[in-house]
Formats: C-alpha cells, structure tokens, sequence
C-alpha cells in the first residue's frame, strides 16, 4: 500500500486448502481482507488479518514443492510474528496448524517480520551492507528497509 500506510513484507503460510483455511480463518476471528485468487498456474492465494491485527498471507500452491531456497545468503531463514496480542495470535495459530513451532514475540509493533540469511559469518558487516542499501537500524536488532518494512537478518555460518 506504500509509505503513506505503513509498508510490510508479506508473510504467506501454507495452505492445503485455501477454501478450508478462508472459513478457518473466519471462524477462529480472523478477516479475510483479499481473494482467494489465482496465481497462474503456481496456485493461489488470501491475504487476511489474524487476531492481534497483524495481516498474513495463505498459499495453495499448484505444486507439489514449496520453497525451493531457503536458509542461504539472501534467502528467507526465518519469520517471527511480533504483536502486542500474543495470546490471540498463539490460540488463532494453533488452532489453525497445530503445534507447529511458531515464533510470536511481544511487541508494540504488530506484524510478521523475515529474516534473510546473511553468508558472511560476520554480523557487523552484514548489517553494514544493509545499511548501505538504505536500511535504518532499529530496536532488538531489526532493520527497516527504504519503505520502512521491518526484517531482521540471520548470520549464517
């Protein structure tokens, strides 16, 4: 939605079934905000608002991989849910997947927040670079990208 909204990376998590997770979703208090909607011939997609108001994404994909790069230099390693409402958040998950592990972290902030592999082994140097493609520090170790979306990196060894 840009900056004039506040600018977020979209977190999508699987789905077997969207139409079964859509009125899961509904069901639990959550809000579908978007779709479900075709991605091509990849599969498709909703995009919602859980609980604790962070918004997320579902995925059906038309395939039977899923992620095909994760946990090297550059490629997503992580994703933390931060929200003031943890006690929503856990019961919607967990309802909703199970005892999967998930990450929910308090915060005053509410969202979904990445974290991309950076190779180098070198934390400084890795937040360096980010930095100097126009990141912004802020608190616990975050960054905010030029848009002001917030993602963490993971140094990987």
């Amino acid at each position: 939605m840009g900056p004039a909204f506040g600018s977020s990376w979209n977190v999508y998590l699987a789905a077997k079934d969207l139409g079964h997770t859509r009125a899961e979703v509904g069901r639990l208090g959550g809000r579908i905000v978007m779709g479900p909607v075709p991605a091509g011939e990849n599969g498709r997609l909703c995009l919602a608002v859980d609980p604790s108001g962070a918004a997320v994404g579902f995925w059906e994909g038309g395939r039977d991989e899923g992620v095909v790069l994760v946990d090297e230099p550059g490629a997503l390693c992580a994703c933390e849910l931060h929200t003031s409402g943890q006690e929503a958040a856990t019961e919607f998950y967990r309802n909703l997947y199970g005892d999967v592990p998930l990450v929910i972290r308090p915060s005053a902030r509410t969202g979904w927040v990445p974290f991309f592999g950076a190779g180098d082994g070198d934390s400084a140097g890795a937040v360096a670079a980010a930095l100097a493609a126009g990141a912004r520090p802020l608190e616990n170790g975050l960054l905010a990208d030029p848009l002001g979306a917030v993602f963490g990196l993971t140094i990987l060894n």
